[in-house]
């Protein structure tokens, strides 16, 4: 904040130091001396006609902190050089591209904590070499007092790439370098998103003075400190340097020509006058001609040159020939109006055979459906997919590798019906609903709705849409092997159980969750002990009397960071009624 506060005051003595120099004699010219249009290019004269091209060279001091606040990796910030060299391309008055090459260091320590360190250091520094591409929008190109531009202010943003290694003092008081295996310092690459303002001074056409503040935003944890997570890391740079723009005389720098001069200059120029002049003398020959075609004595709004109808009523209804409209009485035809078919939210969606495109009458019913989850958040939906008796397949020795059956459930249908189920699932998806509320669950071609007759496999091809709310969740025992856990509440789960008998229409959802840095397989996660639970919990629920098809179950692997309290609280399984 304190380096924001004093690029301010820069910015602020350098513009009041500008605008108190007096205006040249003969910089303005008379309002009506013609000379005004040979003064320079004219406007809509394209870009070629300016100097665009710029090279700029700068030094300031760099911060872990920036003017907005947040989170920083330390306490107390020491100013530290930073330096660099930018290249400018004016694309219009408004707007250019500038590329920006900067080296130095940032550097900070927590001397002002209580504790002495923050992220296990206790400070530390950073030597950056970076590259970023940023588009410049100038905020205050016009300029209705000066007839030249004598400062101009942007506002820069763009996205670029660091390279940086650093040294740090550990919570020990030990200064350390963060290096490699072999001992060479470590180089670290890190994407960045440069934010600031820039404040530009005439010196001359060529040379301005140029002053600015960038906040850079890292789009990782480590360009502070060795690991500040989950806060990314951020610095700033003050600085000041000068700018040179290429170009011959006779082409004047884009950066320092006010618009609203060279409008003024065109208006008075002498031969644009006698063009204007002209052009004037051809509308009132043109307005003489045009008006006695406009006459309409009788008011109808057709002139009396198309009028056939002369001396209509007023206010009478002409056609195109200013002759009375004669409207005959219309006879009023009864409709009978149909009630629009009422939609009702989580409906069971049907598809066509063999398919799992969603049917475009199904939209509605999605739509208000999105709705109800989108203003309820608390809800989750579970989507039961299921196929048709006739869209079963066994392999065989046909062409095709399948055969229709009607007998038993087999692969394509419990993948054809959990296709139906996804494509509800990213509609839903697609209209804002949060995915972690939406579950799937594929049954095949088991629990049908309808007979085996066309009209009742069309109802079986469906996918069911049902909701609930989270209820309670069950911990279990934290283990970091294969074996069997046991539940540490029972009578959490004595609640619910009293629910499901008491509710014989609901079901259970059994989610079981594994750390992922506790399955013991650093290449893939092994859910093996998330099983375990999860069948330990389904024992219980049955010994209480609850039977299999009303339990659904699913196992997980989380990731998160890698703390003792995430792991245990990773080691679960969640339980939802419906």
């Amino acid at each position: 904040m304190k380096l924001f506060i004093y690029v301010l005051c820069i910015h602020l003595g350098s513009f009041c130091f500008v605008s108190a120099q007096p205006v040249k004699p003969g910089s303005l010219k008379a309002s009506g001396d013609s000379s005004l249009g040979s003064i320079g290019p004219k406007i809509f004269s394209g870009k070629v006609k300016y100097s665009t091209f710029s090279v700029g060279v700068n030094a300031g001091i760099t911060s872990p902190f920036i003017a907005i606040g947040g989170t920083n990796a330390t306490t107390n910030w020491k100013p530290a050089l930073g330096y660099g060299l930018s290249l400018r391309e004016k694309l219009a008055h408004a707007f250019s591209f500038q590329m920006d090459f900067n080296e130095g260091k940032v550097e900070g320590n927590d001397a002002n904590s209580a504790s002495g360190f923050k992220y296990n250091a206790r400070g530390f520094s950073t030597t950056f070499y970076s590259g970023a591409i940023s588009g410049l929008v100038n905020v205050g190109g016009v300029d209705f007092i000066h007839r030249k531009e004598a400062v101009n202010f942007y506002l820069s943003a763009g996205a670029g790439l660091a390279l940086y290694n650093h040294s740090y003092i550990d919570a020990g008081g030990i200064s350390r370098i963060f290096t490699n295996k072999n001992g060479s310092v470590h180089i670290v690459a890190g994407q960045f998103y440069p934010v600031g303002g820039i404040a530009k001074f005439r010196l001359s056409d060529a040379v301005a003075f140029n002053t600015g503040y960038t906040m850079n935003f890292f789009d990782n944890y480590n360009f502070d400190d060795l690991q500040t997570y989950p806060h990314k890391n951020h610095y700033s740079y003050g600085y000041g340097g000068l700018e040179y723009t290429f170009g011959t005389k006779s082409k004047p720098n884009l950066d320092w020509v006010n618009a609203a001069a060279l409008m003024y200059d065109e208006l008075y120029d002498a031969a644009i006058r006698k063009d204007i002049k002209a052009l004037n003398s051809r509308i009132k020959n043109i307005e003489a001609t045009v008006n006695p075609l406009k006459k309409d004595t009788d008011g109808d709004g057709v002139a009396d040159q198309f009028d056939k109808c002369p001396n209509t009523p007023a206010g009478a209804v002409v056609d195109g020939a200013g002759c009375p409209v004669l409207f005959l009485k219309p006879n009023v035809v009864k409709k009978e109006i149909k009630a629009a078919p009422l939609v009702v939210a989580y409906s069971n969606i049907l598809f066509e055979f063999d398919s799992s495109v969603l049917k475009t009458s199904s939209y509605p019913v999605l739509d208000v459906t999105s709705a109800d989850l989108r203003a309820n958040p608390g809800k989750t939906v579970y989507l039961d997919g299921y196929a048709s008796a006739d869209e079963i397949k066994q392999k065989t020795g046909v062409s095709d590798g399948y055969a229709s059956t009607d007998k038993g459930n087999d692969e394509h249908s419990l993948k054809l019906a959990g296709d139906r189920a996804l494509a509800v699932k990213n509609y839903l998806i697609n209209e804002g609903v949060y995915g972690w509320t939406v579950y799937m669950h594929s049954f095949g071609a088991i629990h049908p709705v309808g007979d085996n007759s066309p009209e009742g496999s069309k109802l079986n091809r469906r996918v069911e849409l049902k909701t609930g709310k989270y209820h309670f969740y069950v911990r279990v025992k934290v283990v970091f092997s294969n074996a069997s856990t046991g539940i540490n509440n029972p009578k959490d789960l004595d609640n619910e159980v009293s629910q499901l008998i008491t509710n014989p229409q609901l079901k259970i959802f059994v989610i079981g969750h594994t750390a992922e840095e506790s399955a013991g397989i650093s290449t893939k996660t092994d859910l093996t002990p998330s099983q375990n639970r999860v069948n330990e919990v389904v024992r219980y629920l049955k010994s209480k009397g609850i039977k299999e098809d009303r339990i659904i179950r699913e196992v997980f692997a989380v990731k998160r960071a890698k703390t003792d309290k995430d792991r245990k609280d990773d080691e679960n399984v969640e339980l939802f009624i419906f």
